[in-house]
């Protein structure tokens, strides 16, 4: 189990005791100290003596990529497990996961479903519930694959993974991205296989201090750089050089363009109606030509519409992955 934090003393004990109570016992629980000024040290060393399995390190860089990577460099386990300093695993977390990879050694990756957890209602988030209900929604490895380039489909804390994969493809990437989404993008895209364990096995802290909350990082707007060049890529390998976009609007337009730096052209928008918008070609979606002669891209964000656009793309028969991708 690979543990980072950095001034976590008010959560850190709770968090460590999880996993040191699961009913699988046979792993290193490595923490690694970002540069901490609180007690958080004297936390880890409280229980680093009255538990052997823990292996305290201190963070050769600084920041949570080099945080990961100090730690995967210290892993000696076959599989890799992660979570956070907020977190708390539920006691069988371990064990369902391992016996997932034992079951479908095809698997690289095994996650599970996650709770939305807060301890004061003062830092309960729709957005943010919506994005759990979402994710948890995804089990399959197709679900997973198709849905990729909506959002990140695995939850940081949540991932259990096989440490060969860091010697394969690579660790954690430092950049103005989500660190773990560009990671499960590169895996995707070199094959690695992802399903999850259909049961909630982790409590997800939210609350205002949240890196995804505070860092550029973890703005929409990184997550769509990050996951246009995966998906242009994706494109190009699958010889696919011009697009229908479906959503004219001003900031699904913006998004859309950012393929266009990677030669991807985009034929015409899809909307409600065609006079969506006066600045590129527009059509109604009564219009859409048959996939045969289209392969369309969903870049409309909001839930409710993405389910009815998909349902209506395969009514056309559109196949998912083949003639369209959802990406909004």
């Amino acid at each position: 189990m690979v543990l980072p934090y950095k001034n976590a003393s008010p959560t850190l004990e709770e968090a460590m005791v999880s996993i040191l109570e699961q009913s699988y016992g046979n792993f290193e629980l490595i923490v690694i100290d970002d540069h901490s000024n609180d007690d958080s040290r004297l936390v880890v060393e409280k229980w680093t003596k009255l538990d052997s399995r823990i292996v305290p390190i201190t963070n050769r860089g600084k920041g949570i990529v080099a945080a990961l990577n100090t730690g995967l460099a210290v892993a000696k386990g076959k599989y890799i497990a992660r979570m956070d300093a907020d977190d708390i695993s539920l006691p069988k977390r371990l064990e369902k996961q391992i016996e997932k990879m034992m079951e479908q050694p095809n698997l690289g990756l095994t996650s599970c479903l996650a709770e939305h957890w807060n301890t004061s209602d003062q830092h309960r988030d729709e957005g943010f519930q919506k994005y759990i209900h979402w994710v948890n929604s995804l089990v399959s490895e197709s679900e997973i694959y198709l849905n990729r380039f909506v959002e990140s489909p695995l939850p940081h804390p949540t991932v259990f993974f096989k440490r060969e994969l860091i010697d394969q493809f690579g660790g954690y990437s430092s950049g103005d991205f989500p660190e773990d989404y560009e990671l499960w993008l590169r895996w995707m895209k070199n094959g690695v296989k992802m399903e999850k364990v259909n049961e909630v096995l982790l409590k997800w802290r939210d609350g205002n201090n949240r890196l995804s909350r505070t860092d550029q990082r973890y703005h929409p707007d990184a997550f769509y750089q990050i996951k246009t060049t995966y998906l242009a890529e994706h494109l190009k390998k699958s010889g696919i050089r011009q697009v229908w976009i479906w959503g004219a609007g001003r900031k699904s337009r913006q998004r859309a363009k950012l393929l266009e730096a990677y030669g991807i052209n985009i034929k015409a928008y899809i909307d409600l109606n065609a006079d969506k918008t006066t600045t590129a070609k527009c059509i109604s979606y009564k219009d859409l030509p048959d996939p045969t002669d289209a392969f369309v891209l969903s870049y409309v964000a909001n839930r409710g519409a993405r389910e009815e656009i998909r349902d209506f793309l395969q009514q056309k028969d559109y196949r998912e992955g083949d003639d369209f991708l959802m990406v909004g």
